[in-house]
């Protein structure tokens, strides 16, 4: 298999979790144009991401499903299952905390992290939850390899700083903060202004 362009491998992303959900629905076959309207992508550039894949080459313009998300899992693997942990247990931190479909997508949520020993006491989780300064060693002894970083966002740099000296591998920063990680640890910041401003911009264009 040939490497994966980085854009390509977050379109495969979104395109499995499509195929999830057309999955659930009893759909069996999807065109290559159905999913590019889904993930606002062409239909060239769907067919060029899936070209990545180890999947044998299809003639005609629909794909399999099944057989299209099981390629695309087992080239990505998708069917490892990886832990995650929460930093920050406010609002935004219970609130993923809280939800239950990430077991069903392959990632457990193995532990969650607060500097307030009150507001610990007072959440109700089936996570196992700690203060912060247990956090390396939670990490390193459950092999957890995602941090969700929900703090302040003045906490936010010195949290991804104590997840780096865990050896987390990628970190998905929930604060309007800018976080400064090594190359070789992923991260993606969750920037819900940036998407309300491209959904407005997209919103007055069409007007």
């Amino acid at each position: 298999m040939r490497k994966i362009p980085l854009p390509s491998i977050e379109r495969l992303s979104n395109i499995y979790g499509l195929l999830r959900k057309l999955e659930k629905s009893g759909i069996k076959t999807v065109s290559s144009a159905q999913i590019g309207k889904n993930i606002n992508a062409t239909n060239a550039t769907v067919r060029k991401d899936i070209s990545y894949l180890s999947m044998p080459s299809v003639a005609g313009r629909d794909y399999n499903v099944a057989k299209l998300k099981k390629y695309i899992g087992q080239d990505l693997k998708f069917f490892k299952q990886r832990k995650a942990c929460i930093i920050g247990l406010g609002r935004i931190g219970t609130a993923i905390l809280a939800y239950e479909g990430f077991k069903d997508e392959g990632f457990e949520i193995a532990a969650g992290f607060d500097v307030s020993l009150n507001k610990i006491e007072m959440i109700i989780s089936q996570v196992s939850l700690h203060l912060i300064h247990e956090l390396e060693s939670i990490i390193r002894s459950r092999e957890i390899e995602i941090g969700i970083i929900c703090t302040p966002p003045e906490a936010a740099q010195d949290t991804a700083n104590k997840l780096l000296k865990a050896n987390i591998k990628g970190i998905i920063n929930c604060t309007t903060a800018m976080v400064s990680v090594p190359e070789e640890v992923i991260i993606r910041n969750i920037d819900y202004t940036g998407y309300l401003r491209i959904v407005s911009a997209l919103i007055s264009q069409r007007k």
